[in-house]
């Protein structure tokens, strides 16, 4: 056998056997508990970005009386579309009467 045939067969088996090191370490099942986020490591990220303290929240501003708003019905997390359809057309019946109130299509 010359040297140039051993130098190959040395370096296939050592890249399979990387190889099969690198599939067992990464598919270890034991091995996936290591990256769980805690609560506290939440916490901790939330901290360090937004501060000690989360501003407040705003209070919803109320709309004049006299304004009209404008309403568009979008789908509604029904199982199709038809159903969203159906839904969306009950919804705007019943609301086509509704004083200040203009809806989208």
């Amino acid at each position: 056998m010359s040297k140039r045939f051993r130098f190959v067969v040395a370096t296939m088996l050592a890249m399979g056997g990387l190889a099969i090191f690198l599939v067992h370490f990464f598919s270890d099942p034991e091995r996936d508990g290591d990256f769980q986020i805690k609560e506290t490591d939440l916490a901790a990220a939330v901290q360090k970005h937004a501060g000690s303290e989360l501003p407040p929240p705003s209070a919803p501003v109320p709309i004049e009386p006299s304004r009209s708003v404008r309403l568009a019905v979008g789908g509604l997390g029904l199982g199709s579309d038809e159903q969203n359809r159906r839904v969306g057309d009950l919804i705007l019946a019943e609301l086509a009467g509704a004083k200040g109130l203009g809806l989208v299509e």
